[in-house]
């Protein structure tokens, strides 16, 4: 009897592993579904930096500009794009990764533009602490709680907005 209790209680473990597995292999499903919304919310930026590197393309063969010539650094101007579609926990905290190597490069920056965040989540809410540059240009969707910190603020589509801005 020993023998079939014990063959009973492996069944049951069985299939609750199987439960488990089944379950964890929803939630992938559904990271993967989520990660994909979040890629294709992407897909407006990717576009408006290809049409902007196509300008820039376009216009190289005659292009001048002091942002071309080569010179020793003395200012910086960082732009920072990240997420606030709350989908994009891996993205943001690679851009924080990143960007945390440029505090330094903040702190010293007269220019700063700052795009595609709320400003209200990590990375970017904590970044702004570091600037004391004279201009701060913010362009989002919607009002941020920096707008009025900001010298522009442009509330739209920053792959609409950009492209203005460097024309």
């Amino acid at each position: 009897m020993a023998q079939l209790k014990d063959i009973k209680t492996r069944l049951q473990t069985v299939k609750s592993t199987q439960k488990i597995t089944s379950a964890m292999m929803l939630v992938a499903s559904a990271k993967l579904r989520k990660t994909q919304r979040m890629l294709d919310n992407l897909e407006p930026y990717v576009e408006g930096l290809r049409r902007i590197y196509d300008l820039l393309l376009a216009r190289t063969e005659n292009f001048q500009s002091p942002l071309m010539e080569e010179r020793a650094v003395g200012r910086v101007a960082l732009v920072v794009f990240s997420s606030n579609t709350g989908l994009a926990g891996r993205f943001n905290h690679v851009v924080s990764a990143e960007l945390m190597k440029a505090v330094d490069s903040i702190s010293h920056a007269e220019v700063l533009i700052v795009g595609g965040t709320s400003l209200v989540v990590y990375p970017a809410a904590g970044l702004l602490q570091y600037y004391s540059g004279e201009k701060l240009i913010l362009v989002n969707r919607s009002a941020t709680p920096y707008d009025h910190r900001a010298n522009y603020v442009l509330h739209g589509d920053i792959s609409k907005i950009l492209p203005e801005l460097i024309r």
